[in-house]
């Protein structure tokens, strides 16, 4: 069944939670991989490009770069590719944005968020922040915030401070601010849109399963942190395959996979 045989490459693919993932993979299917993580092909077995470098000791093939994996048999062998979906963003007040620090000065700080200029976040744009109660943050740093006001002439401006929510940056409750830990990953913008109204009810159905944090940017970025980077890593495998379920498929998709998550 359908259902089965996918429960069982999804049981593979995560029964380790190192850095190091390793993939039983079935033809046509897509996974998340990240820097690093080893392809169960051996070398010999297809053509290396630049997304991809050879183990020598183990002869395996190794991703060079985050990015969806997709494996495919042809006449001339197997297709190993790494896919990756450049998008610019073009910035718009009220959006919801993850972005990361390029640059601060006493005033403010320099994020990218890939949209045609970098954005401006002010250093007491936090709820609650004053000079002497303020998050010092570094360049590297993640953020999730909101596009305040949007000038063709200047660069967008962000805030972290929310009218939804008044708890302090400091308690790590507010809506907006550092994102520490977890992992970011890159979604087609609509679909980013449309989980932030979670039209399938996806993320109400995952809570069932696991407890976990996620944050949703219209600049197509998607970041979720959880207990365990399997959870982490299943999560956003089953966020990137709902693209292609009904609201249907993917709740029996969940009760499928749902005993694979940790505690």
């Amino acid at each position: 069944m359908y259902y089965e045989s996918e429960k069982s490459i999804w049981i593979n693919l995560l029964k380790n939670s190192d850095s190091k993932v390793k993939f039983i993979i079935m033809q046509g299917q897509k996974f998340i991989i990240l820097p690093g993580e080893q392809i169960p092909v051996h070398a010999s077995q297809i053509k290396i490009t630049n997304n991809f470098s050879i183990d020598k000791e183990e002869q395996t093939v190794v991703s060079n770069n985050m990015g969806e994996l997709f494996i495919k048999q042809t006449k001339g062998g197997l297709v190993v590719s790494s896919i990756t979906t450049p998008q610019k963003y073009f910035p718009e007040e009220e959006d919801h944005v993850i972005g990361v620090i390029v640059n601060k000065n006493a005033e403010i700080y320099v994020l990218d968020i890939g949209g045609p200029s970098e954005a401006a976040l002010g250093v007491l744009d936090f709820e609650g922040a004053s000079k002497r109660n303020r998050p010092f943050l570094e360049a590297g740093n993640l953020i999730y915030a909101k596009v305040l006001h949007v000038n063709k002439s200047t660069r967008p401006r962000l805030t972290c401070i929310s009218k939804m929510s008044n708890k302090d940056w400091a308690s790590g409750e507010s809506i907006y601010g550092e994102l520490k830990e977890g992992m970011v990953l890159d979604f087609p913008m609509a679909f980013c849109k449309s989980l932030l109204k979670d039209e399938k009810n996806l993320l109400e159905e995952l809570k069932k399963y696991v407890s976990f944090e996620i944050a949703i940017g219209h600049n197509g970025k998607i970041w979720v942190n959880s207990t365990s980077l399997k959870n982490i890593m299943l999560i956003l495998n089953i966020i990137r395959k709902s693209q292609e379920q009904s609201t249907d498929e993917m709740r029996e998709f969940l009760k499928q996979i749902g005993s694979l998550f940790t505690a």
